[in-house]
């Protein structure tokens, strides 16, 4: 410590400043540098969630959705009184088949944990089997003159519930895979974020400690010379010619007044001795 304090004592004045400001310059820099790491960071996360699993899980829902729509167009085909009714009803069957199978091949950039591959293998094959299903039931409807009691018993039957129970089970798994997926990244960003506040406030109070010790040791450094010159000031002022001046030596501001002092210590002493030789 005595070595440090004899060291600072003999910088400038200027340097010991320059010092005491840029310590707590490089704490806030550090911690804007780990602030600016950490929105980077979740920001790529964030980014990689939305395009990863919200996406998927978007995708998905819609191709629910329009299974949804596949069922209700049907029964609008079954209660046609019309074929123009009916025609109108087949066609929005085969545009939501064919808005299911766009939505289900996006979906499917979005799946990669090896789970929601096999629970998107196990929906092709009930969909497939599914559309069967679907053309059967128009088969039915349309020979039944508009009589769709052949085509309630096939729905209503096991073949074609169980497709259905066994699509919306599949697709179910695939969307929660998805949704605790992202959950996890969830949770990943809201530990990122609690990790770096705790990171900032560390550095801040390191910073507040550092910085009140780096100012009391600057002080002490510009406080006890000057305190010292003082002394030697005050005690030739009150004619003690012969104590030794401190800090002749430094190169400093202090050294300089010290030396001054010095020359002023030589020049009362002269007088000194003159006075007493008359």
């Amino acid at each position: 410590m005595k070595r440090i304090m004899a060291m600072l004592e003999k910088r400038q004045l200027i340097t010991r400043l320059q010092m005491g400001f840029s310590i707590p310059l490089l704490i806030a820099l550090l911690i804007g540098l780990i602030a600016i790491n950490s929105m980077r960071e979740m920001t790529d996360k964030s980014m990689d969630m939305y395009e990863q699993d919200l996406l998927g899980i978007s995708q998905l829902k819609d191709v629910n959705i329009n299974l949804i729509y596949i069922g209700r167009n049907l029964q609008q085909m079954m209660l046609a009184q019309n074929i123009a009714d009916q025609e109108i009803a087949k066609a929005k069957v085969d545009e939501a088949i064919l808005t299911l199978q766009k939505k289900l091949d996006k979906a499917r950039k979005h799946i990669f944990m090896q789970e929601g591959k096999k629970n998107i293998a196990e929906f092709d094959s009930y969909l497939e089997q599914y559309i069967l299903n679907v053309d059967q039931v128009i088969l039915l409807i349309k020979k039944d003159d508009f009589k769709t009691r052949e085509a309630v018993k096939y729905i209503a039957g096991d073949e074609y519930t169980s497709i259905i129970n066994e699509l919306d089970n599949t697709l179910i798994a695939a969307t929660k895979i998805k949704e605790n997926t992202a959950k996890q990244t969830a949770y990943t960003l809201s530990s990122l974020g609690e990790k770096n506040r705790e990171y900032t406030l560390i550095l801040m109070f390191m910073g507040l400690l550092l910085g009140a010790g780096t100012g009391l040791v600057l002080s002490r450094s510009i406080q006890g010379p000057t305190d010292q010159l003082r002394d030697s000031i005050e005690g030739l002022a009150s004619g003690k010619l012969d104590d030794r001046i401190p800090y002749t030596d430094y190169s400093n501001e202090i050294g300089a007044i010290s030396r001054a002092v010095k020359v002023l210590q030589d020049v009362c002493g002269s007088m000194e001795t003159q006075r007493w030789i008359k």
